[in-house]
């Protein structure tokens, strides 16, 4: 085995320990094992002290999964019968109980009873749980916002869109709230370039956007979908902000319509209501920690929507005077009165819906509810901002995913909605 090998077993080892799931775990070990013996003329040494190593490794992972499952059960069952939670557990005490025994603390006869205070817990919700489903134009397809993180933005423009029955721009609300905020002095201070200020709260944006009037995404593009494949909005954020050096540099060698043939197609795609020619001129003038609000200022002059008069903007989070059950009971109440809501939450959820931890702060759109049968399940339609693949844990539909309420709870920060 080379170094390069060696290098590569050990950045594969380092993944193997970043995984939570134990029942994933160990056939991904095994595998990593029989790959390195291939490489070493089938024969590795002491084999089964590796493997004894490895059960030692993680069996605190393993029992950590188990507590957390049983509490998962214990906690699922307040809502509908705890099935999925407990079928996980199952598979985790079958995946490694050859290796490492453990008792499973959970009984059959407490199993019984909570499955069936589930069913009971789920009888009653189904009364309150009636199909909703508040999607409506311009509020269709999905938006992307790719490796930005403007979530927050993306659904205050989702709140704004609703609201005003024209698909507003997130780029432009993450700009309106950078410049209101204190971290608008980053730019200027710092050198902060607008796509490295990431992160924000959905009824700060929504009051710093309606105050100066709203754009639109028609005039300032924020999906990933109008750029190229291989431009992110990050990049072309960043590169849109960069080009005042090209110019620099090109100017110095007489290739200014070189310059300008290069960074057409980009210019058009975000700004387009901005000739080649006006760009240039403010790419020319503009001090560079007011450039980006420069050019979106000009791109959407005369054509921002006038503020919402009277915009009432509800923001609550869990903590003294609200529980989770408060919050997705008012979530409810807005659903109910065909309005959508904003939720802050943990997304990590998303791609595992027994993550350990909750990671990932994250901000999405609420736009609809449905009970479903089977599952003896209220769940609730989420519209994320990562574009229309449907690579998650949960049901989903072209980039809205529809997550239980169980699951909802568990992960649930805060809610904003206007009205």
């Amino acid at each position: 085995m080379n170094s390069n090998q060696k290098r590569e077993y050990q950045n594969q080892w380092e993944r193997l320990q970043e995984i939570e799931d134990v029942v994933a775990l160990k056939p991904r070990i095994i595998n990593f094992l029989d790959d390195i013996d291939k490489h070493c003329g089938g024969y590795v040494e002491d084999r089964q002290k590796i493997i004894l190593f490895v059960n030692a490794h993680f069996k605190e992972l393993y029992k950590k999964q188990i507590a957390f499952l049983t509490s998962e059960i214990e906690r699922s069952s307040r809502y509908r019968p705890p099935y999925a939670a407990i079928q996980k557990l199952r598979d985790v005490l079958d995946a490694w109980s050859t290796s490492i025994p453990l008792v499973n603390h959970l009984s059959v006869p407490v199993q019984v009873q909570l499955e069936e205070q589930g069913r009971n817990a789920a009888h009653q919700r189904k009364h309150s749980c009636s199909n909703q489903d508040n999607r409506r134009f311009p509020l269709m397809g999905v938006r992307d916002q790719d490796g930005i993180g403007w979530c927050y933005a993306f659904t205050a423009a989702d709140l704004l869109s609703y609201k005003t029955g024209q698909l507003i721009s997130a780029v432009d609300v993450a700009n309106a709230y950078n410049d209101e905020s204190m971290r608008g002095a980053f730019k200027s201070l710092f050198g902060y370039k607008e796509a490295d200020i990431e992160g924000g709260w959905i009824e700060d944006a929504l009051e710093a956007a309606n105050k100066r009037g709203l754009c639109l995404e028609q005039d300032l593009p924020s999906s990933d979908v109008a750029f190229t494949e291989y431009l992110s909005l990050k990049q072309a954020l960043k590169r849109l902000e960069e080009d005042q050096t090209k110019l620099e540099e090109a100017k110095k060698q007489h290739q200014e319509e070189e310059f300008q043939a290069c960074e057409g197609p980009l210019f058009a795609r975000m700004l387009p209501n901005l000739s080649i020619s006006d760009i240039t001129d403010i790419l020319n003038r503009t001090p560079y920690f007011v450039l980006m609000d420069t050019l979106i200022e000009e791109n959407c002059k005369g054509k921002r929507l006038e503020p919402i008069e009277n915009l009432s903007i509800t923001a609550k989070y869990k903590g003294l005077f609200s529980d989770t059950g408060s919050l997705i009971k008012e979530m409810d109440d807005q659903l109910n009165h065909n309005n959508i809501v904003g939720i802050s939450y943990y997304a990590n959820i998303l791609d595992n819906r027994f993550a350990l931890e909750l990671e990932g702060p994250h901000a999405s759109s609420v736009v609809g509810r449905r009970w479903v049968e089977n599952r003896q399940s209220c769940e609730y339609l989420v519209r994320n901002s990562w574009g229309a693949n449907c690579t998650y844990d949960f049901s989903c539909d072209r980039g809205y995913v529809w997550v239980p309420e169980d699951f909802l709870s568990r992960t649930l920060e805060g809610i904003t909605y206007v009205q």
